[in-house]
């Protein structure tokens, strides 16, 4: 029973992710980028308004693009990317989240996936951007 239990609580906890896990380029199947720098801000390009700010019609069948900053919490127990998004097209900004996966089974091993839900959450349809390889000269 002591071993089942240890297994669950290690197996289960959500390992420490650091600025550098995150800062870098990260992109969807649809193209869209996100540009995360070590300084805070990012870059965001041909992101779908559909998908990132689902249920706001502004932004309905429209790329956008733009700039912004992050930062790096726990939110319930998870790690998660908070960003502040500006373009021409947000006025005053916009703040979502980004959620961090890992691709095991648990969902809580490298290498990670930045993630937002499209709708609710319950359909389990996500907007996912995995990290780009570095250029080889940097590994």
């Amino acid at each position: 029973m002591i071993i089942i239990g240890s297994f669950f609580l290690l197996g289960c906890s959500s390992p420490k992710i650091t600025d550098s896990d995150i800062t870098g380029t990260w992109i969807a199947d649809d193209g869209a980028v996100f540009e995360i720098k070590s300084d805070n801000t990012l870059i965001y390009k041909n992101v779908s308004g559909d998908k990132m700010f689902n249920g706001f019609w502004q932004y309905a069948n429209q790329n956008v693009s733009g700039s912004g900053t992050w930062e790096l919490e726990r939110m319930y127990g998870k790690w998660i990317v908070r960003l502040g998004l500006y373009s021409d097209g947000i006025t005053g900004g916009f703040s979502t989240r980004f959620d961090i996966s890992g691709s095991n089974w648990l969902e809580n091993k490298p290498p990670w996936y930045l993630f937002t839900w499209i709708g609710d959450p319950d359909n389990g349809e996500r907007y996912s951007f995995y990290k780009k390889d570095p250029p080889k000269d940097k590994q």
